[in-house]
């Protein structure tokens, strides 16, 4: 067997450094690929994503192959923090499906004919059938600010954001949460029935920004947009 040269133990480490390099620059930017496609589905709907604090002093990069390796690692760490930085505010964001399973539109936002007085007004949510009983869930993360009988909306419920964002879930015939909670995506605050000014049962589901009602079905696509990714 032939003795290796220093020259060529040389060149298979300098191989296997690059290889390394390449790895690390293709992690590093399908981690940065999906952070970018997160945050833009969340700027669709004016939710701004928190990234990862970072900074200092401006210093010249280093030349020699251990630096360069260096960075290739630095690189993909600090792609993955803001990942996961932007994961988990996607997560948090009232943008995934307030009832288990496919929801059944049953009238959607905007202006439309009153179930009540058969004029033109305008409906500020959108209104999901589903049966007596069923559990309603926070469609985002945040803190209950109301929880308790409103004209129109029968009980309801409502969950401040953040950021001016606050969602409403109206008609039901259970509260299961109050005022002060605590709330994580996904946790049932209430269950489906008919009070107030109802129909049937089903649940208004309701988005307001700065006290404005917009249209729900924007966070709802964007949460199916997401739920594809996370």
């Amino acid at each position: 067997m032939a003795a290796l040269s220093l020259g060529s133990i040389g060149t298979a480490l300098s191989d296997m450094q690059a290889e390394n390099r390449a790895t690390m620059t293709a992690l590093a930017e399908r981690a940065r690929s999906a952070g970018d496609t997160i945050a833009e589905t969340l700027r669709s709907v004016g939710i701004a994503a928190a990234e990862p604090a970072i900074g200092g002093p401006f210093e010249p990069a280093l030349a020699d192959p251990a630096s360069a390796l260096t960075e290739s690692a630095n690189a993909v760490a600090q792609q993955l923090r803001r990942y996961a930085a932007i994961r988990d505010a996607a997560a948090e964001a009232p943008v995934h499906r307030p009832l288990v399973g496919a929801l059944r539109l049953s009238s959607p936002f905007g202006n439309r004919t009153d179930p009540f007085t058969g004029g033109a007004a305008f409906h500020s949510g959108s209104d999901f059938a589903a049966a007596t009983g069923t559990n309603v869930l926070a469609a985002g993360a945040g803190r209950v600010t109301f929880a308790g009988e409103k004209s129109g909306y029968g009980n309801m419920v409502e969950i401040d954001h953040g950021d001016g964002i606050v969602s409403r879930y109206g008609h039901m015939s259970a509260i299961l949460v109050g005022e002060g909670d605590a709330i994580s995506t996904g946790d049932a605050v209430g269950r489906v029935g008919s009070t107030g000014r109802s129909t049937g049962p089903h649940l208004h589901f309701e988005i307001r920004r700065a006290g404005a009602p917009i249209d729900p079905s924007a966070f709802l696509k964007a949460g199916r947009v997401l739920q594809a990714i996370l």
